[in-house]
């Protein structure tokens, strides 16, 4: 069962982003799936430069002190805070049905994220991990991978 303060958290992230209450309900249920799942049976996401913009950043704000983050976020937001200028440019563009505005697709990316980050743990017994490669480096990647599983 997913705690209360974590169903606040995920509203309020939604809310903060733009989000459209009644888009998001229109639309069809689908799962969310990871980018890879260990042999523990943990969620594993490989974030690319598309997962480092200013609302991604946002969503931290949200996060209650209870949460359980298979990654640092303080690390994480130093590379938002690297990386954001080149994401915001690159997705600016595009849009979402339930944020339906210019730059909505990265506004949507970053409120998926923060549902993964915060869902998985009720979901799969495991904190969500996260490998950053805004640069695409494989072997940066894979240590970062084993150092967050590892951590």
């Amino acid at each position: 069962m997913v705690a209360p303060e974590i169903l606040d958290a995920v509203r309020q992230v939604f809310t903060a982003l733009g989000g459209d209450e009644e888009a998001l309900a229109a639309k069809a249920p689908r799962p969310i799936r990871p980018d890879l799942v260990d042999d523990d049976n943990r969620l594993v996401e490989v974030d690319e430069v598309q997962h480092f913009t200013s609302a991604r950043g946002a969503t931290f704000e949200h996060y209650p002190p209870s949460a359980v983050l298979g990654f640092s976020p303080s690390e994480y937001a130093a590379a938002v805070r690297a990386w954001s200028g080149r994401a915001d440019r690159a997705f600016a563009h595009k849009r979402s049905a339930d944020f339906d505005f210019i730059g909505g697709r990265a506004a949507q990316r970053a409120y998926l994220d923060a549902l993964r980050d915060l869902f998985a743990p009720a979901l799969t017994g495991h904190a969500l991990v996260r490998v950053a490669v805004p640069d695409r480096g494989i072997a940066a990647a894979a240590r970062r991978f084993v150092d967050e599983r590892n951590s």
